[in-house]
């Protein structure tokens, strides 16, 4: 009959070191450690859990949040999955109230603002959550890519039309010296 050896875990010893000199070695004591001291470990806590005693703190705070991520919104590299996640999933609102704000059109207009947010609350909606990429965060990058996609230099001539003269084109406005 064949004798089965088990495989027990592996003991890893420093060389020359055998498995009894490690049954017989002595635990450390405190004072041979590093820290001579023993602190008492805190209780972990939520930054944001102090701040439920006072609302509107947190308000503020998830304020500045959007308001820094607003600050990218003239960039290429803006996230709107970030803004998604700090406006409690309303980017597309608070940026398009943003760039109303930022384009003048609030104050030309004479709009109210909490219209115009409802208004941009409303488009919202109309955008179905369970669309993986159709949603209200690809609406709010579309928005924010047509803002820098207007900002740049070189395209504010091409989106212009003389209105009175549907029938000719600029080109030929030019050439004719019509066009002063």
């Amino acid at each position: 009959m064949a004798e089965v050896r088990l495989k027990g875990p592996e003991i890893h010893t420093q060389p020359g070191e055998t498995l009894d000199d490690l049954t017989k070695m002595k635990p450390k004591s405190v004072a041979d450690s590093r820290f001579l001291t023993i602190h008492k470990r805190r209780k972990k806590r939520l930054l944001t859990r102090s701040l439920e005693k006072n609302n509107a703190l947190l308000d503020d705070l998830s304020l500045g949040q959007v308001q820094c991520i607003l600050e990218q919104s003239i960039h290429w590299q803006f996230n709107a999955f970030t803004l998604d996640i700090v406006s409690g999933g309303r980017c597309l609102p608070v940026l398009c109230v943003h760039l109303f704000h930022m384009y003048g059109l609030i104050s030309h207009f004479k709009l109210d603002a909490a219209k115009a947010w409802k208004l941009f609350s409303l488009i919202e909606e109309g955008y179905h959550s369970t669309n993986p990429y159709h949603n209200s965060i690809h609406a709010a990058d579309v928005t924010q890519a047509m803002h820098c996609f207007l900002q740049q230099k070189r395209n504010d001539n091409k989106f212009t039309r003389d209105c009175s003269n549907s029938s000719v084109t600029r080109s030929y406005l030019y050439q004719s010296a019509a066009f002063t």
